[in-house]
Formats: C-alpha cells, structure tokens, sequence
C-alpha cells in the first residue's frame, strides 16, 4: 500500500485529491495539511511513501519543504503540484529533489500513474510541461528568473502573495535587512521597479501571480 501526505493550502484540493488517491486500491492518504511547516512535521510523524505537495504553500514555500524532506527524509518521493506551467518552476522543482511535476490541470488524469511510478524511484513530469520544457529550453539560454538563488525564489513567491516583508521576514525566520537584500536582488535581476510589474515578468516565466488580491483558479 503506498502511503500519501498531501499539503496544499485548498480544502477543495486537498479533497479532490484525498479522493483520487484512496479511489486506488492501492493507495492511501495518510494525513492532510494546509501548510509548509505542518507538511514537515507530519510527514516526520507519518514517514509516507509520497508526498503531495503544492508549490505556494502558506509559511515556508513547497520547494523548501521539498528540499527539507529530500534532506531529512529520502525515503519519501516529493511529487510538486502547482497551478503554474513554466519550465524554471519545474526545473527549481527537480533541482530540490522532487521526483515527479504536476501541473493541477493535470491531476485527474495523471496523479495515479505519476504516484506508482515516483514510488518505484522513477521521475515524472506530465507530457504537455514536458513538450514545453524542451521547446523553451531549445529557444532561450539562461533567463532572468534563473539567475535567482533559491532563496530568492522562496522570497519571491511570497512577494506574489501579497505578503509584507515583515511577513516574509517572519514566515521565513529572516533578518528584515536580509529579506529587504532579497527583495533589491529580485527586482535588479528582473529589471522590474514595482510589484505589479514584478507580477507580470514573473507570470512570463510560470510563476502565478496573486498581487492586488487576484485570485488563482483552484484547478
């Protein structure tokens, strides 16, 4: 029986995906929680075989809790969901130590493949990311979001909440100089001078933008 975390800040995700899971008969969810900080902590308490795990998770980012379970738990495969289908997202995603990149629009179909096949130490990405990855990485050399450290990223996504840098600064344990540093750093590398700005170039490159109390689509 292959056993399953799933994080994601969604009620309405986290059902569809609690019931998509346990509908296999060879699977089943272990716990559910809302936060990065709540993923770490049950999954040292569960040891699941596989982790869901959205990318703008509230508190620490799903890439950071993807690096800290690749880290601290190897035994479990990290698969990263996300409403974003840009290939840096994805690449970061790899780069942490996932093994498996589902868009959400992709769930439906492809979660329980992409399950068996990451708890067998295979990779995944779904196909349509996939083609995307290839085209973009044959059309462009390195690009602006890829000269962010990672850090910079987690601080970025954030940034895309809406999130103050007094929040970012606690939600991430930060100094507020180091978190202004970050902030400086991601607008330079970006070229941007604005948050709404900063939305738009970073949408370019698959990150979701929620600044200005916009609202993603849950799927």
């Amino acid at each position: 029986m292959i056993e399953i975390l799933i994080a994601d800040d969604q009620g309405m995700i986290r059902t569809l995906l609690s019931g998509i899971c346990n509908g296999a008969d060879d699977m089943r969810v272990v716990g559910e929680v809302p936060t990065g900080e709540a993923a770490i902590e049950l999954a040292h308490a569960k040891r699941p075989h596989v982790a869901l795990v959205d990318v703008k998770l509230p508190g620490i980012s799903g890439l950071e809790v993807t690096r800290r379970l690749h880290r601290q738990m190897p035994q479990t495969h990290v698969i990263v969901l996300t409403a974003m289908d840009g290939a840096n997202i994805a690449a970061r995603a790899f780069a942490a130590g996932a093994k498996g990149f589902l868009t959400k629009q992709a769930v439906v179909h492809e979660l329980v493949r992409t399950i068996r096949k990451v708890h067998t130490g295979r990779c995944y990405v779904d196909a349509g990311l996939a083609q995307k990855i290839a085209i973009e990485q044959l059309r462009q050399g390195v690009t602006s979001v890829d000269q962010l450290s990672d850090r910079e990223v987690d601080v970025l996504l954030l940034m895309l909440r809406g999130l103050t840098a007094a929040q970012i600064s606690d939600t991430l344990s930060l100094a507020g100089k180091t978190v202004e540093h970050h902030r400086r750093s991601i607008r330079n590398k970006l070229d941007v001078a604005t948050d709404a700005q900063l939305g738009v170039v970073a949408a370019r490159y698959g990150f979701d933008p929620m600044i200005d109390g916009s609202v993603e689509c849950p799927l």
